[in-house]
């Protein structure tokens, strides 16, 4: 008798602790979605030490990716997740259009530099084993 209550109290606390381990990992409470002005400050506080922007740049670069980002969430928003090729084809004509005003704005060795920690970025995310983007 006295084995047996030990048993079932025991195959209780492990049911418990099942369903309170499980319960807690699978909590639906996201970060929360950084703002476009946060993200383009993020971004252009980064190129400001990577590439010695001067305030000036540092200004045009935080307008420059906060358009960019905004037109990446109104594209999102256009296309969803079915239409794959115009996805694809606004994202395309998104990077062609950031890359031609941080030309504008960027010198040469700046974006040379720029490339540069594209390559690093690709690179490292290819190592660990980490997802495109």
């Amino acid at each position: 008798m006295f084995k047996k209550t030990y048993l079932i109290l025991t195959l209780i606390i492990i049911a418990l602790l099942f369903f309170s381990v499980n319960s807690f990992s699978q909590n639906d409470e996201k970060a929360p979605k950084k703002t476009p002005e946060e993200l383009a400050r993020k971004i252009a506080d980064t190129l400001r030490t990577e590439l010695q922007l001067s305030d000036t740049q540092y200004d045009q670069v935080y307008d420059i990716f906060l358009n960019h980002i905004n037109r990446v969430r109104e594209d999102r928003q256009k296309y969803g997740k079915e239409d794959t090729e115009g996805r694809q084809t606004a994202r395309k004509d998104r990077r062609k259009n950031l890359k031609a005003e941080l030309d504008n704005v960027l010198s040469d060795e700046q974006m040379a530099k720029l490339k540069e920690l594209h390559k690093e970025r690709k690179n490292r995310k290819h190592k660990t084993g980490a997802k495109n983007k």
